[in-house]
């Protein structure tokens, strides 16, 4: 029954040890869910019941990128999922926020540490093994709330209940993490921690092809976002900087964080950084724009600290900037601005930014090669996603069924 469903879901999280505050905002949420079912005299949690609420009540149905709407909404969402995994597994797990890895890997660290020392001797970028330790906390955050200590003691039932606990995740979120899984799996086989490789115990699923296409910002949505920007302060001045330099050159979230104050050359107006996720070199031009917007920076927002890195941030102590400041800023901007709001299967992240020069380059017939060369891939195959974004130029490549019906015909 769904009012027991709620209850239960509640007393897990005065389990968990939830904040107060989040235990009021899930509990006001469950009471508009029962007086929603209660309305429509369903007694069970199905997921027709929740997209229905969903939508009616947040105005959200799933494909929207939650963290567009309002923080009420977003503890619906997580709510109905919760009340999803304790229908199908009889417990939930608390959000797992990155930590460090001694806070999570109980009897397993100095596993973990052999693991992880072997995917950096592999090549693999400091990013991508960031993304794949947190991966491994899920797994391992749901070990924790079985009672175990340990991977090496798992049974098929953990990997099942794991599974479970995904519930109401994308199939390409739990593929991914499946296959981080995985991965550390068969090399605790390979290196004789497990007798046997466990690997093959881990559901299979098959992530349909990724349907997400980047917003591409014109010139006036560009405008729009800036001017919606106070550069009367500091943080406003700081961040006009970092979005104009990701629209006019490209430039990743991860280096703009990472762009140090000698990668500005000022004698020949160029800025030149080694990338972080590739180690190339890139030589971007400063042009006018960028460079009177970092001056205001430097000279009227930045605070004065030893700090090598341009980018700061706003309070003390001032460091560099963390790694999702400017996507959380962008975000807020964005809703200001009234910019790619609610739209379904548009991704409008910093990452579009750096899309949609490629789209503008694309337009102007800039070849491949070279515009693999701006974006400072090291390979052109990396270039090539990007012609998805190009709908025109493959609306031009189309042919007509006249034309198919004559080839059929030729090479028969």
């Amino acid at each position: 029954m769904l009012p027991q469903l709620c209850e239960e879901v509640l007393k897990a999280m005065r389990n968990l040890k939830y904040s107060k505050s989040m235990l009021n905002s899930n509990k006001q949420v469950f009471s508009m869910l029962l007086e929603f079912a209660s309305k429509r005299k369903e007694q069970f949690l199905t997921q027709s019941l929740i997209e229905d609420f969903l939508e009616e009540k947040f105005s959200f149905s799933y494909g929207m990128l939650v963290s567009e709407f309002s923080h009420l909404t977003i503890i619906a969402v997580r709510g109905m999922k919760r009340l999803q995994q304790f229908a199908s597994s009889g417990h939930i797990q608390k959000m797992a926020n990155p930590k460090e890895m001694h806070e999570w890997s109980m009897d397993d660290y100095g596993m973990l540490c052999s693991y992880f020392s072997k995917q950096e001797k592999y090549g693999l970028a400091e990013n991508t093994i960031r993304h794949m330790k947190h991966r491994l906390q899920h797994f391992y955050e749901c070990l924790k709330a079985m009672g175990m200590t340990t991977i090496l003691t798992v049974q098929k039932d953990v990997f099942k209940n794991f599974w479970i606990s995904m519930q109401g995740d994308s199939a390409r979120y739990c593929q991914d993490k499946l296959y981080c899984l995985g991965n550390y799996l068969r090399f605790l086989h390979r290196e004789g921690y497990l007798e046997h490789d466990l690997s093959d115990m881990l559901p299979r699923v098959k992530a349909p092809a990724r349907k997400s296409l980047p917003a591409i910002w014109t010139k006036q949505d560009v405008e729009k976002l800036l001017s919606c920007i106070d550069r009367d302060n500091p943080v406003g001045k700081r961040d006009y900087a970092a979005y104009i330099i990701a629209a006019e050159l490209g430039l990743r979230v991860s280096d703009i964080n990472n762009l140090r104050l000698d990668n500005l050359k000022w004698d020949s107006s160029t800025i030149e950084i080694t990338q972080c996720k590739t180690g190339k070199l890139n030589v971007l031009p400063m042009t006018p724009a960028i460079g009177w917007a970092l001056i205001d920076y430097l000279k009227h927002g930045r605070p004065e600290c030893s700090e090598p890195y341009v980018f700061l941030t706003g309070k003390v102590p001032y460091t560099k900037l963390p790694a999702t400041a400017l996507v959380v800023a962008l975000k807020r901007y964005r809703r200001r601005s009234g910019l790619f709001i609610g739209r379904k299967a548009i991704v409008a992240g910093m990452h579009s930014l750096r899309q949609s020069l490629a789209h503008r380059l694309l337009d102007k017939d800039i070849p491949l090669d070279m515009i693999s060369e701006i974006m400072g891939h090291t390979h052109i195959d990396s270039t090539s996603p990007y012609l998805k974004i190009d709908i025109d130029g493959l609306r031009d490549c189309a042919l007509s069924i006249e034309e198919v019906r004559r080839y059929a015909t030729e090479n028969i």
